[in-house]
């Protein structure tokens, strides 16, 4: 639906096991690359290594690669499946796969999940390489030109679309480079048809993951025994509470209801109080008073206080909003600024 020509494997996409990622990659008839991951016995790439493509009168060669260092990571999401993978290094795989490209194309790119520390690397010791466009690790706003080659990033979890142009010589030699990187913004209007597709998987979650929440083990926090929700707290400490009351804080489950998104196991834990933990969170339909982000998400479970009056408690801190204001979560979080507006 969003017109792309080629899809490079990054590790997450392994993650339903190799089964599903192969069946779907080629229900959709998308060209996939991975040039590095391979069977291990027999050392086949598991998808096609490289793609030659014409745009206008030039041939671009497409080369993708995976950071060796995901191998564990792989194996594990990847163990029930009869035939072990394995994951070649990045730079020896490259090496042959340019070789195998060769006179084909005009120009090569490579599509690198590896992060952009390694992209450097590859590029500092690899010749013939045209672009990377890398994902993973650390953004950068712009591109880098590192011995003949250029660098990009577009951004993550598609939030970002990333434009590179080439100008080209008679002899098809790059003879000037200009990239941008655009933020899709409330600008820009959303598309109807993806529109639909995503509703129709939020007003599913409900249905496919209700009893599975429902069921889902708890385990004891580490301190504080239980979770007791905010209303445990609110007869000793009423002015900490009043205050709590009129921050964002107290109203954090409503945009998850909001967006449908009340059932994602992936927006839950930062949204309500405890999921996971004995006496936390569960669903808002069992567990209303749990709701949003209430005392013991910064100050640690308070049934061992409840019961025994001991005050083991944690400080609220830098390290305690970050696990979940994230870059991703929380691109302009600033702790100083921010603290300021829930300090009691």
């Amino acid at each position: 639906m969003m017109s792309y020509r080629l899809f490079n494997l990054g590790h997450t996409d392994f993650v339903h096991g190799l089964d599903f990622l192969l069946d779907t990659s080629r229900h959709f008839s998308l060209q996939t690359l991975t040039a590095n991951v391979v069977y291990e016995d027999t050392g086949e790439p598991i998808t096609a290594p490289h793609a030659l493509i014409n745009l206008g009168m030039v041939k671009v060669g497409f080369i993708g690669v995976l950071a060796k260092s995901r191998e564990n990571e792989l194996a594990a999401a990847t163990s029930d499946h009869p035939r072990a993978l394995a994951v070649l290094d990045e730079k020896t795989t490259l090496q042959k796969e340019i070789t195998a490209v060769g006179n084909r194309a005009d120009l090569i790119v490579v599509l690198a999940s590896v992060g952009l520390e390694k992209s450097i690397e590859i590029a500092r010791e690899i010749e013939g390489i045209d672009l990377i466009v890398c994902s993973g690790g650390k953004e950068i706003e712009d591109s880098y030109f590192i011995n003949g080659t250029y660098i990009v990033k577009a951004g993550y979890d598609g939030k970002h679309i990333g434009r590179v142009t080439l100008d080209l010589s008679a002899m098809k030699n790059v003879v000037s480079f200009d990239s941008t990187v655009v933020e899709l913004d409330s600008s820009f209007p959303d598309d109807e048809n993806l529109k639909a597709l995503l509703d129709e998987y939020h007003s599913r979650l409900e249905d496919e993951l209700k009893d599975e929440l429902r069921t889902r083990k708890q385990e004891d926090p580490d301190t504080g025994w239980y979770y007791a929700g905010s209303d445990a707290c609110t007869g000793c400490h009423p002015d900490q509470s009043a205050q709590w009351s009129t921050t964002r804080h107290a109203e954090a489950f409503s945009s998850l209801t909001e967006s449908d998104q009340g059932y994602n196991p992936e927006c839950i834990f930062c949204h309500a109080t405890g999921w996971g933990y004995t006496g936390g969170f569960v669903l808002a339909d069992d567990t209303p008073a749990m709701e949003n982000v209430q005392c013991e998400m910064c100050h640690g479970a308070a049934g061992e206080h409840i019961e025994t009056g001991r005050a083991d408690f944690e400080t609220a801190s830098a390290s305690t909003c970050l696990q979940c204001h994230t870059e991703e979560n929380s691109p302009e979080f600033n702790y100083d600024l921010y603290y300021e507006l829930i300090k009691h």
